[in-house]
């Protein structure tokens, strides 16, 4: 008896797994068609992904 309501929570814990949705899509997969990212727009955004890290983190002034 003291073991059911731990199988009826791993069971229903594992139940919300199994139903969830599909991840949003990100990074190269950020595109109409559902193809990959122009070598364009990935130039564009990993220049834009530098600018703000040194903006954030100044180069040889950051100390980890």
């Amino acid at each position: 008896m003291r073991r059911l309501p731990f199988i009826a929570a791993a069971t229903i814990s594992l139940l919300g797994c199994a139903s969830a949705p599909p991840p949003a899509p990100h990074g190269y997969f950020l595109s109409d068609a559902g193809s990959a990212a122009t070598p364009v727009l990935a130039q564009s955004m990993a220049t834009d992904a530098a600018k703000q890290l040194a903006s954030l983190h100044p180069p040889a002034r950051t100390r980890l």
